[in-house]
């Protein structure tokens, strides 16, 4: 069985001791990735800018992980990759594609075409440190899109600056010693007060 490696990267680490990702073999899983700067450590305030960031931390966790995404063409050899992400060809060619990539034992992910694919991608809503992911099994990625955009308007971005209201009361009440029973109460008592989810 391949090693473990724990990935670590300047800039973006988690106040708990785990690192920001683990690569087993040829899957890479990382923890939570927001847009925080790296030199500062702050969220900034626009989604380009903490967009900019992700993508940042993405490549520079994937560099460390010792992954180097590559374009390939319907003809182009796929020795040497792990995973493969299929978009804009016409059907049999991202079969054709597909088929090579498998026999070679590599995961497939091709755009639209759940019968192709060996996992599926959620649509994400990123709002500070709140992350929420909408799925359809790739039965439906425009479903999964469109339920995302409606969630971006009722989940707005001061969404990222309740967290931290919540995350502060939660500290508060958890040091006073209450069970964890009482805290979730208590949040759900702080909540509908705003009337935040009315």
């Amino acid at each position: 069985m391949a090693k473990r490696r724990s990935i670590h990267i300047a800039g973006f680490k988690h106040g708990n001791p785990i690192p920001s990702a683990t690569r087993l073999g040829p899957l890479l899983v990382s923890s939570v990735i927001v847009g925080r700067d790296p030199a500062t450590a702050k969220m900034p305030d626009s989604v380009e800018e903490q967009c900019v960031n992700i993508f940042a931390h993405v490549r520079a966790m994937l560099a460390e992980a010792g992954i180097a995404p590559i374009q390939v063409s319907e003809a182009s050899p796929l020795s040497g990759l792990d995973v493969l992400f299929v978009a804009g060809l016409p059907h049999d060619a991202s079969a054709h594609l597909a088929q090579r990539a498998r026999e070679q034992g590599i995961l497939v992910n091709v755009e639209d075409v759940p019968a192709l694919c060996d996992f599926h991608v959620p649509a994400a809503i990123r709002r500070g440190d709140l992350i929420l992911t909408v799925s359809t099994g790739g039965k439906s990625p425009g479903l999964a899109k469109l339920i995302r955009e409606w969630l971006e308007h009722k989940i707005a971005p001061e969404w990222s600056g309740r967290l931290k209201e919540v995350a502060g009361a939660r500290a508060t009440w958890r040091a006073q010693g209450h069970a964890p029973s009482e805290v979730s109460k208590r949040i759900r008592e702080f909540v509908r007060e705003r009337e935040w989810l009315s």
